[in-house]
């Protein structure tokens, strides 16, 4: 029986990287014998086929011919959102055909918090979400549901059984090649250097262009011209920070990072010594008290906040969307 991997997330663990990947390589990945169907960076059509429509039975037909078709030994769907699903019952469908396996990544809480905060800022699908302040955001957390990853392991287990849950942790020294590799290989790639070079995709904004961005009307603007609105804020900010020096990503102050892990330690200790025979699930230690760090807020300045951002970015905006003319 055929290898069925779901890759089912979690959000901001190198996804959209591994998605690129996958699609660009698509034809080597089949010469190696992996299907990465549909032609698609990620599968969101056939998921809501599977969850919403009940139609497992046909897509995994439908997946079984392909691979048929092309002689690979193993598929791979990549989907991210599934993971925040609380019903995963309807992935069994695809067991009648392959012998799934359900491929989970999981990122410190605290930092997946915060970079979940400005992405839903930076692109704001979530009606909910998109304009909503970082106080509120960290206040109602617990609607992100499978970052209690003791809990969400389980859930997926329950499906297929431990041994068909494949975990990997979003940590620099446990996942030292970084999260393109780490996939590649859980999925079956062995021969990497073939491939080409890995992506790495999804600019993280500093704080101060996070709460500029969350204050936009970004949701109004179709795709790709939100995608040129978010290159242009990421222009601006990349060369604020270039005048006036990095500024910390971090946004929770010291205090209310340990009160958050502390809320998901003895899960995460759990899942450790259950899944990976250790202690502790994530190697990166928690920043010192005196850690810099700073809020999402708008410069008390309003001169700064023109020069520094806004015109820029405007700049940035009116070159991208400026009609092209052909040389004479």
């Amino acid at each position: 029986m055929r290898k069925l991997y779901v890759h089912l997330g979690n959000h901001r663990t190198g996804t959209t990287s591994i998605q690129e990947f996958m699609f660009a390589n698509r034809g080597k990945l089949a010469a190696q014998g992996i299907l990465f169907p549909n032609n698609t960076r990620r599968h969101l059509a056939l998921m809501d086929g599977l969850f919403e429509k009940g139609n497992g039975a046909r897509i995994a037909e439908d997946l079984e011919a392909k691979a048929e078709a092309r002689g690979v030994h193993t598929v791979v769907l990549s989907e991210e959102d599934v993971c925040k699903r609380t019903d995963l019952s309807p992935l069994a469908a695809l067991a009648e055909r392959f012998d799934v396996r359900l491929v989970f990544v999981m990122r410190r809480q605290d930092l997946w918090l915060e970079s979940w905060f400005s992405q839903n800022v930076k692109w704001q699908w979530d009606e909910e979400l998109r304009h909503m302040d970082w106080d509120a955001f960290l206040a109602g957390r617990a609607r992100f549901h499978w970052i209690d990853y003791d809990a969400t392991v389980a859930r997926l287990e329950a499906l297929f059984g431990p041994e068909a849950v494949e975990l990997a942790v979003f940590d620099r020294e446990l996942m030292p090649e970084g999260p393109v590799a780490a996939f590649a290989r859980i999925v079956g790639v062995r021969d990497l250097s073939v491939l080409g070079k890995m992506p790495t995709l999804n600019y993280g904004f500093s704080p101060m262009m996070s709460e500029v961005m969350r204050r936009l009307p970004l949701h109004e603007a179709e795709g790709p011209l939100r995608a040129k609105i978010n290159r242009a804020c990421e222009a601006a900010d990349r060369a604020w920070q270039e005048r006036h020096g990095m500024v910390p990503k971090r946004i929770m102050d010291p205090e209310t990072r340990r009160a958050v892990m502390g809320e998901y330690e003895a899960g995460n200790a759990r899942l450790a010594r259950r899944r990976f025979g250790r202690d502790a699930l994530f190697a990166e230690p928690l920043p010192g008290a005196d850690a810099p760090y700073g809020a999402p807020a708008l410069p008390a300045d309003p001169e700064r906040l023109v020069d520094d951002l806004v015109a820029p970015m405007i700049s940035d905006l009116i070159r991208r969307l400026a009609p092209k003319t052909e040389a004479p």
